[in-house]
């Protein structure tokens, strides 16, 4: 819950071209003011994101002392992950068991894709906005998709237009499409459409917010949290 940017990316060219075009964005995105711009890394098992392959890059887990791997890195797989498609209800047990396994098959074939992704970050509150290329065809054609979360930015209105100036940077060296922006900014440019749509979003998580400390307040507190702690962990 809370405004999010949903946006495709499509590549047509080389893997040279497709990072030349990526190194681009990224010193775009620190003239900006992004706080993270890359590395680029490359994936093998692109839409498995529990898959350590030689490119996986790991880090050390302070606490438990283990080999993990990299959060922001195993987070921009998790996006690029194709998603299961809408199953007819109205179709027969049979056709729906076809349609299952023409995904299931399907996203087999495409774990073992390679790709590459290009992981931004605006800066505190915000969420990394990620690029994912996954090789499709012949290795000429790249494609993935994404999002970012703006609204529990440090500075909201600062990390969306930001994230909008990139999407739109890039919309225009051919790596991003098909853009949604739940501000309503992208298109309009208009911050006021922007604000709006932010007090929109808050007044409904606060109604939200209420209504569970009406009919669940005694069990979270009991856990020791507040709705409103406990309504962050959701994802809509």
């Amino acid at each position: 819950m809370g405004i999010t940017i949903h946006y495709n990316t499509e590549f047509r060219g080389s893997y040279k071209q497709l990072i030349a075009k990526l190194n681009e964005i990224a010193d775009f995105s620190r003239v900006i003011g992004f706080k993270c711009s890359g590395p680029i890394y490359q994936m093998d098992y692109a839409n498995d994101f529990n898959t350590v392959d030689k490119y996986t890059p790991v880090v050390k887990n302070e606490e438990t002392g283990k080999m993990e791997i990299d959060g922001s890195y195993r987070w921009a797989k998790i996006q690029a992950e194709p998603r299961s498609p809408f199953i007819d209800g109205g179709a027969s047990c049979f056709e729906q068991a076809k349609q299952r396994e023409a995904w299931r098959k399907n996203q087999e074939k495409m774990s073992k894709k390679n790709g590459f992704v290009l992981s931004l970050w605006w800066g505190e509150g915000c969420e990394a906005t990620n690029l994912c290329f996954i090789r499709t065809g012949k290795g000429k054609v790249w494609k993935g998709g994404s999002f970012t979360k703006t609204q529990y930015a440090s500075d909201f209105v600062k990390a969306h237009t930001s994230v909008c100036t990139l999407l739109k940077a890039a919309e225009k060296i051919g790596l991003v499409h098909d853009v949604c922006d739940e501000g309503d900014f992208y298109e309009s440019g208009d911050i006021t459409q922007l604000t709006d749509a932010s007090e929109s979003n808050l007044k409904m998580i606060a109604a939200m917010t209420g209504a569970l400390q009406e009919k669940f307040g005694d069990v979270i507190q009991g856990a020791g949290l507040t709705a409103k702690d406990k309504l962050k962990d959701f994802e809509f």
